[in-house]
């Protein structure tokens, strides 16, 4: 059985209704990020508009809004954005300046240092914030906003462009 097939079944076992996209479409989990009720979803090399809008129409039936991320740099959204536990973003790379974020007031906006990029990605979970270890700059800006940091060493996955969402599953 593929991941995919895995995947759905076990979700399938958990939840009553499970929408698929349908090919055309291609929707990489790496581009979707979840922040209250809206989704940011990046349109990069793997995901495409007609993944964007089947998942549009997936979330609109939840009241869940959908922004589009035009990714022109990063593989995946989560390469440069994660949500901390408040809803505020730490945000790296182009999406710092990016127009899906510019509406955001600057409490809600933590800029991640350029040489510290790699620790835009990672994941909040129950009050805490699993980060890549050795980037003291990021740690400190989450700490400083009242939230636990755990670090977490990654320079395995990081090797192959791998961070912490791509090492999770969460829902």
């Amino acid at each position: 059985m593929g991941e995919v097939a895995h995947v759905a079944s076990t979700l399938r076992s958990i939840f009553p209704k499970v929408d698929e996209v349908s090919a055309p479409a291609t929707l990489e989990g790496g581009d979707v990020l979840q922040v209250g009720s809206l989704l940011y979803v990046g349109l990069s090399q793997r995901t495409n508009l007609a993944g964007i809008d089947q998942l549009s129409a997936f979330a609109a039936r939840r009241g869940i809004k959908v922004e589009v991320v035009r990714l022109r740099e990063m593989l995946h959204l989560k390469t440069g954005v994660s949500a901390l536990p408040d809803g505020s973003l730490l945000l790296a790379g182009e999406l710092v300046d990016h127009a899906a974020f510019a509406g955001l007031p600057p409490s809600r906006r933590i800029i991640v240092p350029d040489a510290e990029a790699y620790a835009a990605n990672c994941v909040s979970i129950r009050g805490r914030v699993l980060l890549p270890a050795g980037f003291p700059a990021t740690r400190r800006l989450v700490a400083e906003r009242g939230w636990p940091v755990e670090e977490v060493d990654l320079s395995e996955f990081r090797k192959v462009d791998g961070g912490a969402s791509c090492l999770s599953l969460r829902f």
